[in-house]
């Protein structure tokens, strides 16, 4: 059951992007508002399985530095620019203290994909979604686990 619990919280986040994705940007009229990337199942796999509470700052903050980058170097046309945006991002990251390293693989993917002048979906997809990724891991690292804990115990 151990293993189980860390696997059913991060089947709730990321079912929380899927919706998130499905359902925001129609409500609030931003199309290029998006919550899923891939990157983000790494960052699930790492929230539900620590103990703690998740390091908001390094999450959200890490995929923030990781879109201005990826969009900076997309914009400059730069030679190898995912690379660069993946290496880029792993110094800003540091030098900030918002070292998230599936970010990073946020950023190399960006790059590529990125059109020239979309510099909101560069930099909102992956925050956004990481700050949902951190709302749903607060409710099931503070609330939700402990109560099955109890019920796991009390049997």
């Amino acid at each position: 059951m151990d293993a189980a619990l860390p696997a059913l919280g991060a089947a709730l986040g990321l079912a929380a992007l899927q919706l998130a994705d499905d359902n925001v940007p129609d409500l609030v009229g931003l199309d290029w508002l998006g919550f899923v990337v891939p990157s983000l199942a790494a960052t699930a796999a790492m929230m539900f399985a620590s103990s703690g509470d998740s390091d908001a700052k390094s999450i959200i903050g890490g995929y923030v530095v990781a879109g201005a980058v990826a969009y900076a170097v997309s914009v400059a046309g730069i030679a190898y620019g995912e690379t660069i945006a993946a290496v880029l991002t792993m110094v800003g990251q540091s030098v900030l203290d918002m070292n998230h390293a599936p970010a990073a693989a946020y950023a190399y993917m960006t790059a590529a994909a990125a059109e020239e002048g979309d510099m909101m979906g560069a930099l909102a997809t992956g925050a956004a979604g990481a700050a949902v990724l951190v709302a749903v891991h607060h409710v099931w690292h503070n609330h939700l686990k402990p109560m099955i804990d109890d019920k796991i115990k009390s049997n």
